[in-house]
């Protein structure tokens, strides 16, 4: 079969009624209902490896627009140490992209809102590593640049927790985690005295973590040419103010019913929480500080007597990029692999991250990496990969990387018969 015939197919395949034994539901069609909108990094990273530079790695819906982020930190692959990158902002009213501040970051990799402030951890600075950024938007009304983050090579996360504003780092020395109480102004480093990466934060149950890289034994740094040793990556927050290693946690209970690669790292992303639970993505490290999703998973508790997390089933051969929590849904963002690149992209959302119902899905010449809603509706943004960021083919740098797409998501968000999972 021509390829460009199976695309017709699958593009104006009908609604579906699906079941078997994991599912039961109508399959919603939604391709021909995307609206193109636009490339809004293409003038910044225009083509060859620059494509790769083009990912929006994350996109958030905030106070009315719709903030973008890409670039690339990683040092080796296409397109490396691709900063500074702009922040960028969709305005719906005047369907106009606009670069709202240049950053002073490789990588504009993840987004924070809290009490109607948005967040941006500086991934990579290309300034002195005697300092991290923070980047912060209060009001939607101006852009602050706060340099003050001690010794931060890179700040991978943030969370709120207490009033307080934690940031995981990846630095040459430690601490890895540090706190403030003024929003990033000042930091205190007196709680941690651990070293290695802090890739997140999850809250279980009422109680912060700190989550770092999981490795096993078989492990070997294709740079350092180093062995690495297992060693628990996650730290519980105390009543004392201190990140307590938890060396009763596996890698196994964390990635439950999975089976990894033994000769890679793993790390968690994409966290969300929900009735007292969290949801996050199992990944591959990759690409020095990007990732590829193996698995979903939700916790219930990390107590050393029950610790409870299951492995959230999926679609068979489908995999979870994001995740985006919207009112009491969380939604998470799914690629199937079809043929030749292309993915049958869905949409999932839970409130109570039991039962999952599908919204619809539709047909993408590429992988869609990440996705958001605003105002009822649907923005996703096609990416790409690589297999291999040291041996690298231009032809996996798909020329669609980086385009907007829209879905009027009103019908989709009403109250209609869910299918589960």
């Amino acid at each position: 079969m021509q390829k460009n015939t199976l695309v017709f197919i699958l593009f104006f395949l009908p609604i579906l009624s699906f079941c078997n034994a994991t599912y039961c539901f109508s399959r919603n069609n939604v391709s021909s209902h995307l609206e193109y909108l636009d490339n809004p990094y293409f003038r910044y990273y225009p083509n060859k490896q620059r494509i790769y530079a083009r990912n929006i790695w994350d996109m958030i819906g905030f106070q009315g627009k719709l903030y973008l982020g890409a670039g690339n930190s990683s040092n080796i692959g296409p397109a490396p140490n691709a900063g500074p990158v702009p922040i960028i902002a969709y305005t719906p009213e005047t369907n106009s992209f606009d670069p709202v501040f240049m950053t002073s970051d490789e990588q504009i990799d993840t987004f924070y809102s809290h009490n109607n402030r948005l967040f941006v951890p500086g991934h990579d600075p290309k300034e002195s590593w005697e300092l991290g950024n923070l980047y912060l938007l209060e009001d939607g009304e101006q852009w602050q640049k706060k340099r003050t983050i001690p010794k931060a090579i890179h700040t991978y996360c943030l969370r709120f927790f207490n009033n307080k504003l934690f940031a995981g780092l990846g630095t040459a020395k430690k601490p890895n985690i540090v706190v403030s109480q003024d929003l990033g102004t000042t930091w205190d480093l007196s709680l941690f005295e651990q070293s290695g990466r802090i890739y997140n934060f999850i809250v279980v149950a009422d109680k912060l973590y700190a989550v770092g890289r999981f490795l096993s034994s078989e492990f070997s740094h294709p740079l350092k040419k180093t062995k690495g040793q297992p060693y628990p990556a996650i730290y519980e927050y105390s009543d004392n103010n201190e990140f307590i290693l938890r060396q009763d946690i596996s890698t196994k209970q964390l990635f439950p019913d999975t089976t990894l690669n033994p000769k890679k790292q793993y790390k968690i992303v994409q966290p969300q929480n929900l009735a007292n639970k969290t949801l996050y993505i199992g990944s591959y490290i990759h690409n020095d500080h990007q990732f590829l999703p193996f698995g979903l998973y939700v916790a219930d508790s990390l107590s050393k007597k029950s610790p409870s997390i299951k492995k959230a089933p999926l679609p068979d051969k489908s995999v979870p990029w994001d995740t985006y929590l919207s009112g009491e849904y969380i939604y998470i963002l799914l690629n199937k692999p079809i043929i030749d690149g292309i993915m049958e992209v869905s949409v999932l959302r839970s409130n109570n991250l039991e039962k999952w119902e599908e919204l619809f899905y539709f047909i993408s010449p590429a992988l869609v990496r990440s996705f958001a809603l605003l105002e009822n509706n649907f923005y996703f943004s096609i990416g790409s990969e690589i297999t291999n960021p040291r041996f690298w083919n231009q032809n996996e740098l798909k020329p669609e990387t980086g385009d907007i797409l829209k879905l009027d998501g009103r019908h989709f968000l009403q109250d209609h018969p869910q299918g589960t999972i």
